[in-house]
């Protein structure tokens, strides 16, 4: 179990890692690719907008996500709390 537990914990590292090397990839595509929304979610920076950006964009083209603000909507949890917890 020790081992397989270490093997786990080297997987979750190097898919941080992975993680990390994507962030630092996707930032300039999306700048580029939507600079104008960035300048306004971000106001200078574009990191924080990345994740916004990514919502919006999921609240308008994803059938699973707006089935989730559906659910969630019907419960009475306002649409700000909704696209804060997704």
């Amino acid at each position: 179990m020790r081992t397989a537990l270490w093997r786990i914990a080297r997987r979750h590292q190097a898919l941080d890692e992975e993680i990390k090397e994507a962030d630092r990839e996707i930032g300039p595509l999306v700048t580029q690719a939507a600079p104008t929304l960035i300048a306004t979610t971000a106001a200078a920076t574009t990191w924080p907008a990345m994740p916004h950006t990514i919502v919006l964009g999921g609240l308008k083209y994803t059938r699973h996500t707006q089935e989730y603000i559906a659910r969630r909507t019907a419960e009475g949890m306002a649409e700000k709390d909704i696209v804060r917890c997704l």
